[in-house]
């Protein structure tokens, strides 16, 4: 009777443990939520205009490339069976 008095303990001991320590996640969870700034307000300011005209540049020139990369002619990708591949062994 005494065994099982100490596993009925031990098994009550960790479950009050869990608990302890699920409270206190709980706690430090609702705690976080509670204290957070949910948004940034960002004032207009020579810094904020000046970041803002780079990044209109450099998407400015994003497009740029993109749309020259797109214009520009494919290279044909016809190969001719009266060449030989060179370096190939079934091109001997």
């Amino acid at each position: 009777m005494a065994f099982l008095h100490s596993v009925v303990s031990v098994q009550m001991g960790w479950l009050i443990a869990a608990g302890i320590l699920a409270a206190t996640i709980l706690v430090l969870w609702i705690s976080t939520l509670l204290s957070r700034r949910w948004f940034i307000t960002i004032k207009k300011s020579e810094e904020t205009e000046l970041v803002a005209f780079h990044l209109r540049r450099i998407a400015d020139a994003l497009e740029r490339l993109a749309t020259a990369r797109e214009t520009q002619a494919q290279p044909s990708l016809d190969i001719s069976a009266d060449k030989p591949v060179g370096m190939s062994m079934f091109g001997r």
